[in-house]
């Protein structure tokens, strides 16, 4: 019996030299229903709000869930600077958006069509809205880090107000 005890406490040594009682949990991005995001944005507009867009079945957005939005500087960075919405683009629940109802339509969201300005073209998509709910730009591609860092910043912090994205690009990747 002894020789037993042993010897799982020896197969446990791995695991459990990893695990640390004072280990905080991973920061994560603060998602939230477009509804909130709504409410939020009336309170403080000035932050801008970030839209993901997804479906269940969208291999490419469960990567970037993993990959991109559990990046430590994205997640900073969102949570600092946007509201963020995490939608399923296909769920049939009813959803109020600018004062209006709106549902699923044969195959999407109405509200995915609206946040997107009527560009929804694949999934993942990220719709980037101002804090007066209105469509600043979508893109419908699986981003990486550092793909999406620069868009982030582009519309955080509101240089897309004053620079063209060709410039701001440019600037960005000099840095």
């Amino acid at each position: 019996m002894r020789l037993l005890i042993i010897s799982f406490s020896i197969a446990m040594l791995p695991i459990l030299s990893g695990f640390k009682l004072d280990e905080q949990p991973a920061p994560k991005i603060k998602w939230m229903t477009i509804e909130e995001a709504q409410e939020a944005a009336k309170k403080d507009p000035s932050k801008k709000i970030i839209i993901d867009l997804y479906t269940h079945w969208c291999g490419w957005c469960k990567k970037m869930d993993k990959s991109t939005f559990g990046n430590p500087k994205i997640i900073e960075y969102i949570n600092k600077e946007y509201y963020a919405v995490k939608l399923n683009a296909e769920t049939s629940e009813e959803i109020m958006f600018k004062g209006e109802k709106l549902t699923k339509t044969a195959r999407n969201h109405q509200v995915a069509y609206k946040v997107t300005g009527g560009n929804l073209s694949g999934f993942p998509t990220i719709a980037f809205l101002d804090g007066d709910l209105n469509v600043l730009t979508s893109i419908s591609s699986y981003l990486t880090p550092d793909q999406l860092a620069p868009i982030l910043h582009y519309f955080g912090d509101n240089s897309y107000k004053s620079t063209s994205w060709q410039d701001y690009e440019k600037q960005y990747k000099a840095q």
